[in-house]
């Protein structure tokens, strides 16, 4: 099974298949529009989220054979809060751990995570806050307030950690917040209410005219050829049946974001530091399994999907409220609660390597497996392991 993928993974794909043409499934490789508006789907609906590698967890428009965690059915008899399912997974860990190392940015979900595990914490154990020079920028007070627990690293130490084994702790972050409260949906206040459909009349609800260039310039050129308004409508068409698989009745834009960003970012938010040092570190295998993600359990998944009406109440300042009410109980700090607004830190800590790491033509990878193995730029996938991976062949 497939761990995690790159947007050029079909490059290599067609690569291999145009070699081996005598071979019929090779030819319908070939053949396959990977991005084709009609036949990947998915991919159009991460770009509306912003992310190049959506894995959908409905397990519908998958075109290659990832592991995921399906998405639960809704527990009828939920009611735990927020502040309690925060406590009991800090219990939960400390249990288990007696060394916690908190990948801290500084911004409202590793900081809520952190409060989390300093307020359960025993005396005989450890914890520690890992943060860069952009987490102490990002929440100064709290740095002051906590330094005793906090250590700081270059971008070139915090990578290269995750790029083998460790042993001596166990690294926990604050991934999957945003997907819990509805993703990218900060991006987009002045249309939250608007009815879930109207994005297709954007300007450019694609972000197409973001990629860089560098992934594949004709690649690109194509993308950004109008819809005709028979694709509009088709397209809309099939994500009003896929909206039926959500637990929550999609009605509105911010409906509509958080279901997506739920459903079909999660698998890959969840595996953020994996995904990047691969791509960033030159490692032979992908470390996985090397860190946990906080958000990512049962109680957030139910408690995301029962108070849907809790995310965004008003305002931007009221994005993520019960977080940012978490917050201030334990700091009373007024001014970061009310005026800090989501910022993508993991983007910070590349900087400019970003865009030629994770998602131009030289990243490290185009395939990571579950049992770590990386196919890049320089190895083809063996012809009967890329026979496996894709859906649409079976």
């Amino acid at each position: 099974m497939i761990y995690n993928y790159n947007m050029n993974y079909f490059i290599h794909y067609k690569k291999i298949a145009s070699q081996n043409l005598e071979i019929d499934l090779m030819k319908k490789i070939n053949e396959f529009p990977f991005l084709s508006k009609k036949d990947n789907p998915l991919f159009w609906m991460g770009r509306l989220i912003s992310t190049l590698n959506p894995i959908d967890r409905t397990g519908i428009f998958n075109i290659l054979k990832t592991d995921y965690s399906p998405i639960p059915d809704v527990d009828v008899v939920f009611n735990k809060s927020f502040d309690d399912i925060c406590y009991s997974t800090a219990t939960y860990y400390w249990e288990k751990h007696d060394n916690i190392t908190l990948l801290w940015s500084g911004g409202f979900d590793s900081t809520c995570v952190a409060i989390s595990f300093i307020e359960t914490k025993l005396k005989d154990k450890k914890l520690t806050l890992l943060g860069t020079q952009e987490s102490v920028e990002e929440y100064p007070s709290f740095y002051e307030a906590h330094k005793h627990l906090i250590k700081i690293e270059e971008h070139e130490v915090f990578w290269n950690r995750f790029a083998s084994p460790q042993n001596e702790t166990t690294y926990i972050t604050g991934d999957i917040g945003d997907q819990i409260f509805g993703g990218c949906i900060d991006e987009y206040p002045n249309y939250k209410n608007d009815d879930w459909d109207s994005f297709i009349e954007w300007e450019d609800p694609f972000n197409v005219r973001f990629l860089p260039s560098t992934i594949n310039e004709n690649v690109v050129k194509k993308l950004q050829i109008p819809w005709t308004k028979i694709e509009k409508k088709n397209f809309l068409n099939v994500i009003n049946k896929f909206n039926a698989s959500s637990p929550i009745p999609i009605k509105t834009i911010q409906d509509l974001i958080w279901w997506f960003s739920f459903c079909i970012r999660y698998h890959t938010a969840a595996n953020n530091i994996v995904n990047f040092s691969t791509a960033v570190c030159d490692v032979e295998k992908a470390n996985i399994g090397s860190y946990i993600c906080f958000f990512d359990n049962y109680d957030f998944q139910q408690w995301s999907i029962k108070n849907h009406h809790l995310k965004y109440l008003a305002g931007i300042e009221t994005y993520k409220k019960p977080m940012r009410d978490f917050i201030l109980k334990f700091n009373n700090d007024t001014e970061y609660v009310t005026t800090k607004q989501k910022e993508k830190s993991i983007t910070k800590i590349l900087k400019h390597n970003f865009f030629k790491t994770l998602l131009g033509i030289n990243s490290k990878y185009y395939l990571i497996m579950n049992d770590g193995t990386i196919f890049n730029n320089s190895q083809d996938i063996p012809l009967e392991m890329m026979k496996s991976t894709l859906t649409f062949l079976d």
